[in-house]
């Protein structure tokens, strides 16, 4: 079994893909998911975030909530964004889930996914969210 493969089995890792098409679009949606997706989608402000301690909020199941998203290192702005996070085992991989819907477009979407692989998820290979 290759590396690859063996991810997809059980790792623990979160994943990080578009779940839009690339090209032009006025949305493009993003989706994370693994144990750590609700921490990476906070580290980029979502819910709160770590940059603005001061209005942290709890993630609450299905709800949409408007977020303006930074990168995680930097804190430069990246988007004004809508994030919706879904708990596990509710959700289409079964594990926790954020769908953080940006403007479209490539650019502000690359940069959001390269925002979240900063924050420690990795590129989701190709049919890997519904293999999970």
């Amino acid at each position: 079994m290759t590396r690859s493969a063996t991810m997809l089995v059980g790792g623990d890792d979160t994943i990080v893909a578009r779940a839009t098409p690339e090209g032009r679009g006025a949305l493009a949606v993003i989706r994370l998911s693994g144990a750590h997706a609700m921490d990476i989608a906070r580290a980029l402000g979502a819910f709160g975030g770590a940059v603005v301690t001061a209005t942290t909020t709890a993630p609450v199941h299905r709800t949409v909530m408007r977020a303006a998203l930074r990168h995680p290192r930097t804190h430069a702005p990246l988007d004004d964004a809508l994030v919706t996070p879904f708990f596990a085992p509710h959700t289409f991989t079964g594990e926790p889930l954020v769908e953080l819907s940006t403007h479209g477009g490539r650019i502000v979407a690359d940069s959001v996914v390269a925002a979240c692989v900063a924050a420690g998820a990795r590129l989701a290979l190709p049919g890997e969210f519904t293999r999970r």
